[in-house]
């Protein structure tokens, strides 16, 4: 298991629907995630895509010990969405990170001075909205094929 791996189960309900999501204990990248459909007083089930997160505090993206281990986490496991906290660098290096990464979209909170700044990469294959950030915070809503729900991205004190 790979530090910053993010595996858990949430429910998000909508209007006539109860979408569940359950991870593998083995593999993320191996779940079913199931939409359950009320229909006739039966629960209907469908398939629907799985999704990986990884987020990480990296204590500053520029230093080449932290790159490495991006790249590492990437080649392994290609999540989803990355979310990295503490990036400590400008729109244009994190930029040039994500493209390096194979990532199509980036979104990032500048540092302030030489402390903070966070960024998400995700890949095309999702329809993201920003909500709204701030230095701690990046709250999203995302759509993934009949699916919309929502991802919110804190760096916070442990």
């Amino acid at each position: 298991s790979c530090p910053g791996f993010l595996s858990c189960s949430f429910s998000a309900p909508e209007q006539g629907k109860e979408k569940v999501f359950s991870p593998s204990t083995d593999s993320v990248r191996e779940q079913i995630c199931k939409a359950y459909r009320p229909y006739g007083g039966f629960r209907i089930e469908a398939a629907a895509p799985p999704m990986s997160i990884w987020c990480w505090n990296c204590q500053g993206a520029g230093s080449t010990e932290t790159v490495q281990k991006i790249r590492e986490v990437r080649r392994l496991h290609f999540p989803d969405f990355m979310f990295l906290m503490e990036t400590k660098q400008k729109y244009a290096y994190v930029s040039g990170l994500q493209k390096s990464l194979g990532y199509d979209k980036l979104f990032t909170v500048e540092p302030n001075g030489l402390s903070g700044g966070l960024a998400v990469m995700w890949k095309d294959s999702y329809n993201v909205e920003i909500l709204s950030s701030d230095k701690r915070i990046i709250d999203m809503k995302i759509s993934s094929g009949p699916l919309d729900f929502f991802l919110s991205c804190i760096y916070g004190d442990p």
